[in-house]
């Protein structure tokens, strides 16, 4: 029986890929793995020191004659970026040409009319660039942490979704200082319906997830 203890940065396409997996459904739909399902219900989010069950990998075998060529195509796990661009006026870039750059590799693409895009990539990529016009943004991807169930009582996911939104909330430490007091209420001046006194409870964390989209 093999257990991993999920670290910072890892999510569940990495780890397939780690285990030899093809896809991360392998994992994540096993029977053993209810009680992460039920913790972890968007298998896009989790959290260090959350523990996967790894089940035994099944091998193929396919029997080929000599006297021939073949094609083997290998089906790799990758991870789906979903992403939405917009200005620091909080404007989105509907309708834009974009260039991510993830390694070696180059994506080009449209935004849609919400400003998002959505591309497959590498399933053990860490870093990335976007270029939307004359706007930049360097990506760590997979970094972002829920906010419910966590041992640091969601403060490192609060931290990483103001990030995103450009409410610089200092370090992801997941404690709740000065600079992420502020940009709490930054945040929540700019969303007419919230108290505005630099604490994340259960109505602006709302706001903030949905701001956010997840």
């Amino acid at each position: 029986m093999t257990i991993h203890t999920i670290r910072q940065g890892e999510c569940l396409s990495s780890i397939a890929k780690k285990y030899g997996f093809a896809s991360w459904e392998a994992i994540y739909d096993h029977p053993d793995n209810e009680a992460l399902r039920s913790r972890r219900p968007n298998p896009n989010l989790v959290f260090p020191g959350d523990e996967v069950f790894i089940p035994e990998l099944q091998q193929d075998s396919v029997q080929l004659s000599t006297n021939s060529q073949h094609r083997i195509r290998v089906t790799t796990p990758k991870r789906t970026l979903h992403l939405a661009a917009e200005t620091p006026q909080r404007t989105r870039l509907s309708n834009a040409e974009y260039r991510l750059e993830v390694g070696s590799k180059v994506y080009e693409g449209t935004t849609d009319g919400d400003g998002r895009l959505k591309e497959m990539i590498p399933a053990l990529a860490e870093r990335a660039t976007l270029t939307v016009g004359t706007h930049v943004w360097h990506l760590h991807i997979a970094a972002l942490n829920p906010i419910e169930d966590t041992d640091d009582e969601g403060v490192s996911g609060i931290q990483g979704r103001l990030k995103n939104l450009a409410y610089d909330p200092g370090a992801i430490d997941g404690k709740t200082g000065r600079r992420t007091k502020a940009a709490i209420r930054r945040f929540q001046a700019n969303a007419s319906s919230l108290k505005v006194d630099g604490i994340c409870g259960p109505k602006t964390q709302q706001a903030l997830l949905e701001a956010h989209g997840c």
